[in-house]
């Protein structure tokens, strides 16, 4: 039986507000993977677009969503043992040392295929060697309130039995590790319209406007030993990435208030054309920028730490989940596989 969460972001903004900062976020990501592709070889780098068309059809738990305009796409995630600046061999990169020695090629990749037509999303991950021993599935709705709509994504009766629902308040305390600086709601306020100084289990109650993030997290993992721990360390990782990046989203409001979705559709374009330039064949490594990148503190590409680098250590919302899903992986696969190979001690720590 899958570990199923729902997790509820609620947000001082409206759903209009959250769909521009959201696809603003994920031009500034686009940014970001051509720094990342700049600074490396492009054979090294960790996601690759194996299909990205349009799409009318979400195929949602509680049955089809039909849109006029949705996209889907399949990304494979990865990483190369040589590529030092990888953001998810940096993750692990000891682990990854020791697995790369006697796990195959095939479990270090993981698919996430992925419908979008907002406000609606849903994401199906899958790795080459644990196939159906392993599945990950996200859906999302982005709707105004306060996050009190009982059945939001429309789940049938038996998931309903099974959800537990997580209340997130962005200006609830994080660990002092997840702090950054200019990066707390209860500090910030935006220039434009004032918003800010949250107080915590508070703000929510008088909040004008407000929408909620409803964001179903499935996971299940049939490996005797370690599949319950791991279901809950994934969960685990991705609440504290859904913290992070909606904290940060919040408090860089600044920088996308007043932008219309047209502008950021232009913004991302622009991007996209930057990013397939910078993996053209023959791209020429500047090893300027790679050495200030290895030397920067939390983030390992310096020019991009000021614009996306946020989640842990300079994470992005897209990767953490990612470098996560690949851990756990390559943990539960490698034990059930090798598990002659691999001390006990390697799993000491992650008992929940």
């Amino acid at each position: 039986m899958p570990v199923i969460r729902e997790y509820r972001v609620v947000l001082p903004m409206t759903v209009d507000e959250y769909e521009v900062a959201r696809k603003w976020h994920n031009t500034e990501k686009i940014k970001l993977d051509a720094l990342i592709l700049k600074e490396k070889k492009a054979n090294e780098y960790p996601e690759e677009v194996l299909v990205k068309e349009t799409a009318d059809v979400i195929p949602y738990f509680g049955g089809a969503v039909e849109r006029n305009v949705g996209e889907h796409s399949i990304k494979r995630y990865g990483w190369s043992p040589d590529a030092s600046t990888s953001t998810i061999f940096n993750a692990f990169s000891k682990f990854a040392t020791v697995c790369d020695t006697f796990i195959s090629s095939s479990m270090k990749i993981t698919e996430i295929e992925t419908w979008e037509s907002f406000p609606y999303y849903r994401s199906v991950s899958i790795n080459q060697a644990a196939k159906d021993a392993y599945t990950m599935i996200i859906e999302a709705k982005y709707l105004p309130g306060k996050g009190e709509l009982e059945n939001a994504l429309n789940l049938p009766e038996d998931m309903l039995q099974q959800r537990e629902i997580v209340l997130l308040d962005i200006a609830a305390s994080v660990p002092w590790a997840d702090y950054r600086d200019g990066k707390d709601p209860t500090i910030y306020r935006c220039s434009a319209n004032g918003r800010g100084a949250l107080k915590p289990d508070e703000w929510i109650n008088t909040a004008d406007p407000v929408m909620t993030c409803y964001i179903l997290v499935s996971i299940k993992y049939n490996t005797p030993g370690v599949g319950r721990m791991l279901e809950k360390r994934l969960h685990s990782g991705i609440k504290r990435a859904m913290v992070l990046h909606h904290r940060e989203l919040f408090c860089l409001m600044d920088r996308w208030i007043g932008l219309t979705l047209d502008m950021v559709r232009e913004m991302e374009i622009e991007a996209q054309e930057e990013l397939e330039n910078a993996s053209a064949p023959g791209l020429e490594e500047d090893e300027t920028k790679k050495e200030n990148a290895s030397q920067s503190g939390g983030c390992p590409f310096s020019m991009a730490k000021d614009q996306v680098c946020s989640v842990g250590s300079g994470f992005s919302i897209y990767v953490m989940p990612i470098a996560m899903l690949i851990f756990c992986v390559l943990l539960a696969v490698g034990a059930n596989k090798y598990s002659h190979l691999i001390p006990f001690n390697l799993f000491h720590g992650y008992s929940t």
